[in-house]
């Protein structure tokens, strides 16, 4: 015949759990009795010990003890040891609000005891606890009504997302997506119709994004930062330690944007950084510059000089080669330390319409930078800007002063 073990009690934390009301009966009864209101899922220390006026009603090292939560079995094979004392941990299960009762029994405890009252009450937990604006995190309620319907989810206040119903044991879980809030502690909080309500707390932390996560040098980029400090109004942005924004101003949500341009560099990884006086929301952005050439005009004719610049190369990287619709034009170019370098050409006979230009080198392919489109004009040029003027439609004589004037005066004129 299995009995219940004398002394039954429970005792540990879950976090955000509040434990409203404990009662102890002492050791003149074989019974105690601790009451503790908290939601389930957390590990609970559960023990049992042998009063001192009823040691002869108990046997010592007795094993096969039993723990059940309304009935259910939690956990088995407990084995007490040569005092009659035991302990295990359980974890509470899902379950709806309200008191459930908790037993420990054996197959050899002859003495009587009470069950162990234990009141479930709502409690909500995020995953991940922490995160940026915009991010998505799962929220899971446990100890709320039965079938409670008409579940809401408020971020301070501000109503985010809904649950919709719990199940049978009180449980429903939920996707939100953080909203634009500023640095630091906030508040979730999960309420039904039936009047079950839990909060949780949620940490906001700084986040940056950039309108592209690669670009050459020289290339505008908007900056923007979440989860600052609300109203900072001194943060600073910098590019491998170069400043490249400062005096940026958050809002009350903590979100500020900027427009930076990207600055020499070599082609590879690199970092931007934004942070404030409170180095706590600082934080990291991974930017990738890419190669690039520039030109100052886009239309010339032929036999005009063309002025090309190239960053985000390699740093130092050598072999740089220029070419016109694939034709060499400038070779052994070598960057600096940036990967940056300049050179010129002139521009060879070709046909009026778009043409490109494009560089590569060492370490850069051709398919690493984008080339550039260069427009052709027509053009004439003639061989002397001055001249008799032209002859007549007559010829005169050849041995005529007019004559011998044209036949000292050549001009021709060339189309290209």
């Amino acid at each position: 015949m299995e009995r219940r073990f004398p002394g039954t009690r429970i005792s540990g934390r879950q976090p955000h759990s509040t434990c409203l009301r404990r009662t102890d009966h002492g050791h003149a009864r074989p019974d105690l009795h601790r009451y503790r209101e908290c939601f389930p899922g957390p590990h609970y220390r559960l023990a049992g010990q042998l009063d001192n006026n009823k040691r002869d009603r108990v046997r010592v090292g007795e094993s096969g003890i039993t723990i059940t939560f309304d009935g259910a079995p939690l956990t088995s094979g407990i084995s007490a040891n040569s005092l009659g004392v035991w302990s295990a941990s359980i974890v509470v299960p899902p379950a709806p609000s309200g008191s459930h009762l908790i037993r420990a029994s054996g197959s050899s405890t002859a003495a009587p005891t009470s069950d162990l009252t234990f009141i479930v009450s709502p409690g909500i937990s995020s995953s991940p606890s922490s995160g940026v604006p915009s991010s998505s995190i799962s929220l899971t309620g446990n100890g709320f009504g039965a079938g409670e319907t008409g579940i809401s989810i408020t971020f301070d206040g501000s109503p985010v997302a809904s649950a919709g119903s719990a199940n049978a044991n009180g449980s429903w879980s939920a996707t939100l997506v953080v909203p634009n809030l500023a640095f630091g502690s906030h508040t979730i909080r999960a309420s039904g119709n039936s009047g079950s309500a839990a909060t949780a707390s949620f940490s906001v932390r700084s986040t940056l994004s950039a309108s592209v996560s690669k670009a050459a040098p020289g290339t505008p980029v908007t900056i923007t930062g979440a989860g600052f400090h609300a109203n900072d109004p001194g943060i600073a942005v910098t590019f491998d330690s170069v400043q490249i924004a400062s005096a940026v101003r958050a809002n009350a949500q903590g979100s500020w944007s900027a427009r930076v341009v990207i600055p020499a560099a070599a082609g590879g990884p690199h970092t931007i950084h934004a942070g404030g006086p409170d180095t706590a929301s600082a934080v990291e952005l991974d930017f990738n510059v890419t190669p690039g050439i520039f030109i100052t005009q886009t239309t010339a004719v032929p036999g005009s000089p063309v002025a090309v610049t190239g960053a985000g190369f390699g740093s130092g990287e050598t072999g740089i080669t220029v070419t016109f619709d694939g034709a060499v034009v400038v070779a052994n170019i070598r960057a600096n330390a940036q990967g940056s370098w300049s050179t010129s050409f002139v521009l060879p006979p070709s046909p009026s319409g778009p043409h490109e230009i494009d560089a590569h080198g060492g370490m850069t392919t051709t398919a690493d930078t984008p080339n550039i489109v260069f427009n052709i004009a027509p053009g004439i040029s003639i061989s002397q800007e001055s001249g008799a003027p032209a002859l007549p439609w007559w010829l005169p004589d050849s041995g005529s002063a007019l004559a011998k004037a044209a036949s000292r005066s050549p001009m021709t004129a060339r189309r290209s």
